[in-house]
């Protein structure tokens, strides 16, 4: 198809100039229809692909190139495990409408790309089309990145719960200033709650200086790796940076980087600070947080276009990303929940949660792990999920319910790292729904019996799906020796043993056991009776040594006196070299 070349703007004369001008409209709007029908293979998706490629950076003056060029990281702070894919979108809407985005976009897309480039770390792709978070097309992806997009981007239920999955099940977000606005429009600031929560706060009440105004950053913990690049604990910077509502921002569930130092800044009350905001003085410029499985990095700052060009902001940015993607190994322990026991068994990778006393419901269980201060907890598929929804951890239960408990689960700041499956899936269909399942509910770790058939069975999804087996060292009242297990096992890292530590004969074969399996050992589990022998056990060498490890307590009515002899435990343990 042949375009007419484009000229001068014609001086029309009455009604045959408008004629022309309807002809030429015209005929430019089925030239472009005809182009898509005879090209079915261009698609809406690789239609704004190109678009946003070649508009949102390609203009930008060589000078401010340069700029960004001599500002971008010179490595990645972390090696990366696999070739990462971010999907990048700017999509900016008001009223349903496509409206103009922050002219800061271009600028941070082209950072963005040069970041992925220069350092290895990652590959991005530009899309605004809204199918592309439709679940088949967000796989190929280890993150996606939010660049100042603004507004309700889309309403669809299916497209919204696939970006909820998609995230809960082990997945990176990153979001850059406007994100913080994303799925809100004034006067509401709540159409799409649940995507407040995974982000981690919704923007409310306008941001209380202009862009051009200088504000002071508190670095809050100088030591934390996103932080490293700043070698400070307080800078200014002149951006429009966002506050947040009391909910569901949260340093209960949030571990906060930045903030705006308010002794040293201007809160006088022409800002219009948010009444919960003045009487906490809190306002946080930058945080990362799990979200089931996943991992948020978050920063207000982005709206001014040099921020694209200051070298210690791209550093936090790209560190920022590099957790997200999961490369860069951090300290993601809520602010308000870190103690020295948690920093000790983060350090060492140590996952220290609760497992359920028979009968005890899932929400019991959920509530008693937020109140002894811990972050994970196991669950089984037999255990009841709670009084009023008398249904088991299983697939048979409905997307909306699956909804209700992860909501549950945020609420109270758990995730269930392990799950107990007591009816090993016989057929494959059965296989692929359970892991289908366990990823929805960002579970890290199946438990099963030690079936090898149904091993065999279950361990060809788990590299899809990226789960991991434990098999369980009791089974009809049997306890199996470290070698059966280590036979069992078959030199898959995907497999490995769920030690029960309630059995005699292991407490006396514990030495052995231990050099046998090694890091083969995922999960540790104990009653209160025989806390003793933890705080025994975590005194072995070998132990110390052992990555990843899950220790789970079987909480019972003292389980609250028992996570303090557990957390000082680990802090003697530390103490060795």
């Amino acid at each position: 198809m042949i375009f007419p070349l484009a000229r001068k703007r014609p001086v029309f004369a009455g009604q045959k100039g408008r004629t022309n001008v309807s002809r030429i409209i015209l005929f430019l709007v089925v030239s472009f229809l005809i182009v898509f029908a005879l090209n079915p293979a261009t698609t809406r998706a690789q239609y704004e692909i190109v678009q946003n490629y070649d508009t949102h950076y390609a203009p930008l003056p060589d000078s401010t190139r340069l700029l960004i060029e001599q500002a971008i990281p010179a490595q990645a702070s972390a090696k990366t495990v696999k070739p990462r894919k971010i999907l990048v979108c700017t999509l900016n809407k008001r009223d349903g409408k496509m409206i103009k985005g922050h002219g800061s976009i271009p600028y941070a897309n082209y950072a963005l790309k040069l970041m992925g480039e220069k350092t290895g770390a990652f590959e991005v792709v530009f899309s605004n089309d809204t199918l592309m978070f439709k679940p088949e097309n967000l796989q190929q992806f280890d993150a996606i990145c939010f660049n100042n997009t603004n507004g309700v981007l889309f309403t669809d239920p299916e497209l919204r719960a696939s970006l909820l999955d998609y995230v809960y099940s082990g997945k990176g977000f990153i979001g850059l200033h406007a994100a913080g606005a994303t799925f809100v429009q004034w006067p509401v600031y709540d159409q799409f709650p649940a995507f407040g929560v995974m982000l981690g706060g919704y923007e409310n009440g306008g941001h209380p200086w202009k862009e051009w105004e200088w504000i002071n950053l508190k670095v809050n913990e100088p030591s934390h790796p996103l932080n490293a690049a700043f070698k400070t604990v307080n800078f200014d910077i002149s951006d429009e940076v966002f506050q947040f509502q009391a909910e569901p921002y949260s340093r209960d569930k949030l571990r906060v980087l930045l903030s705006i130092d308010t002794d040293k800044t201007d809160m006088s009350e022409r800002r219009r600070i948010l009444p919960e905001r003045l009487a906490d003085r809190d306002l946080a410029i930058s945080w990362v947080h799990n979200y089931g499985r996943g991992r948020v990095f978050y920063s207000t700052l982005g709206h001014n276009a040099h921020i694209n060009w200051n070298a210690p902001v791209l550093q936090h940015f790209l560190d920022g990303i590099q957790y997200a993607l999961g490369d860069l190994c951090v300290s993601d322990i809520p602010s308000n929940k870190i103690t020295p026991a948690t920093l000790v068994m983060e350090k060492r990778q140590w996952q220290f949660g609760l497992a359920p006393q028979p009968a005890m419901t899932l929400y019991e269980l959920a509530g008693r792990t937020a109140a002894a201060g811990l972050m994970t907890m196991n669950a089984s598929d037999t255990q009841l999920i709670s009084a009023d929804l008398p249904k088991k951890l299983t697939p048979a239960l409905t997307g909306a319910e699956i909804l209700q408990i992860r909501a549950k689960l945020l609420d109270d700041g758990v995730r269930i790292a392990t799950l107990d499956i007591q009816n090993i899936p016989a057929d494959e269909q059965q296989a692929r729904q359970l892991c289908v399942f366990a990823q929805k509910m960002g579970v890290e770790t199946l438990v099963v019996a030690p079936d090898a058939a149904a091993l065999n069975l279950l361990k060809k999804y788990c590299s899809t799906y990226a789960l991991r087996v434990a098999v369980t060292n009791k089974t009809a009242g049997k306890t199996l020796k470290s070698k059966e297990l280590h036979k069992l096992l078959n030199n898959d890292k995907n497999l490995g043993v769920c030690l029960d530590m309630e059995s005699p004969a292991l407490t006396k074969d514990r030495k052995n056991t231990l050099k046998t399996l090694g890091e083969r050992i995922f999960i540790l589990r104990f009653q209160d009776k025989n806390i003793k022998e933890l705080s025994a056990l975590l005194q072995e060498p070998v132990i110390r040594e052992i990555k990843p490890l899950a220790i789970e307590l079987q909480c019972s009515e003292q389980n609250t006196a028992s996570v303090a002899v557990v957390n000082q435990t680990v802090l003697q343990a530390a103490e060795q070299k």
